[in-house]
C-alpha cells in the first residue's frame, strides 16, 4: 500500500500539471470505485476547475472551488498521464478528461480496494474524525507527537500504525523509523522514556523527509503519475532485508510478525527494554 511519501510523490505529480485546469468529463467505469452516487459525482464535476492537489496521511485531496474530490488508493491504485488515443488498460476504473489538454488522467486499481468520495470542505474535519484519522505524520509538531504518545499503552509499532494516533506511516517507513530510533518493534509506549520519544520524533520526521525527497519507495508497482519510480528502497536499513547485514553493526537483519505484519529489525541496534529508562537517559 502507498505510504506517506508514495501519497505525497503523486500529489507533486498531479499539482504540477493539474492545477488551473477544467474538467471537460469523468467516465467511471466501475461504479464500486466511488463512495456515493456515481452518476452525481460524474455530474458534479464536469467542469469543475482544479485549484489544488493536497494530501492528509494516506488520503489524497482534488481541490476545485465548491468541493474536494478525496481519493484513497489502498492496495494497487495508480494514477497514469496519457495520450487521449492511448489504449486503456485493463482494470481503468476512471478517467478524467479535461478542456483544452494534450492529455487525461487515468486511474487504474487491480484490486478495486481504492476509493473516491465528494466531500464539502466545510466538511472536512468532521470527515476526518469519522474516517478516524489522526494529524498528519509529517505536519505533526514534536510536542503534539510527544503529548499523543504519553500515557499510551502496548506495542509501539502497531501504535504507529495506528492512523487514529498518527495518519500517514505504514509497514515500510515505521520499521525503518523504529530501526533510526534504535527502538525494538516489540517495545511497548509506555516503556519509552522521554528523551527516547524525542529520538523516535526526531527519526520520523528525518526517514519520512528523505522518502519524499526520494520519490517514495518503489518495491512493487510503485510509480508517481508519469511513470517515474521512487528509489528511497536503495535506502532501507531493515525493511525487506532479512539475513542480510546491518549497515550499522554487521549483526544480521532479523524478521517477525507484529500485528500480523511483516517486520524487520537489528536484534543488536534495537534491543528489547522492558523497563523505562531513568529520566534524563538517551536510552
Amino acid at each position: 500500500m502507498p505510504e506517506l511519501p508514495e501519497v505525497e510523490t503523486v500529489a507533486k505529480g498531479l499539482r504540477r500539471k493539474l492545477i488551473g485546469r477544467s474538467l471537460e468529463k469523468v467516465e467511471v467505469t466501475l461504479d464500486k470505485m466511488v463512495d456515493g452516487d456515481t452518476a452525481e459525482f460524474a455530474s458534479r464535476l464536469r467542469g469543475a476547475r482544479i485549484t489544488d492537489v493536497t494530501r492528509h496521511g494516506k488520503v489524497l485531496f482534488i481541490h476545485t472551488p465548491e468541493f474536494l474530490i478525496g481519493v484513497h488508493l489502498r492496495m494497487t491504485g495508480t494514477f497514469t498521464f496519457a495520450a487521449p488515443d492511448q489504449p486503456r488498460p485493463k482494470h481503468t476504473h476512471l478517467c478524467f478528461l479535461f478542456q483544452d489538454a494534450e492529455f487525461q488522467l487515468r486511474y487504474r486499481d487491480v484490486r478495486q480496494f481504492g476509493w473516491f468520495r465528494l466531500i464539502n470542505p466545510r466538511d472536512l474535519d468532521s470527515w476526518m474524525d469519522r474516517k478516524g484519522l489522526g494529524p498528519d505524520a509529517l505536519e505533526i509538531r514534536k510536542q503534539e507527537f510527544l503529548d499523543r504518545l504519553a500515557g499510551r499503552r502496548g506495542r509501539i509499532k502497531p501504535l504507529l500504525l495506528n492512523q487514529a494516533f498518527m495518519a500517514g506511516l505504514g509497514n515500510i517507513y515505521v520499521d525503518e523509523t523504529l530501526f533510526r530510533a534504535g527502538l525494538h518493534p516489540l517495545q511497548t509506549a509506555e516503556t519509552i522514556s522521554r528523551p527516547k520519544a524525542k529520538e523516535l520524533f526526531r527519526a520520523m520526521k528525518e526517514v519520512l523527509c528523505e522518502a519524499v525527497e526520494c520519490g517514495g519507495s518503489s518495491i512493487s508497482d510503485f510509480e508517481d503519475a508519469e511513470g517515474s519510480l521512487g528509489y528511497f528502497q536503495t535506502r532501507h536499513k531493515v525493511y525487506g532485508r532479512k539475513n542480510k547485514p546491518c549497515p550499522v553493526c554487521g549483526r544480521l537483519v532479523e524478521r517477525t510478525v507484529v500485528g500480523g505484519r511483516s517486520t524487520f529489525f537489528c536484534p543488536s541496534c534495537q534491543p528489547l527494554r522492558t523497563k523505562k529508562a531513568v529520566k534524563g537517559s538517551s536510552a
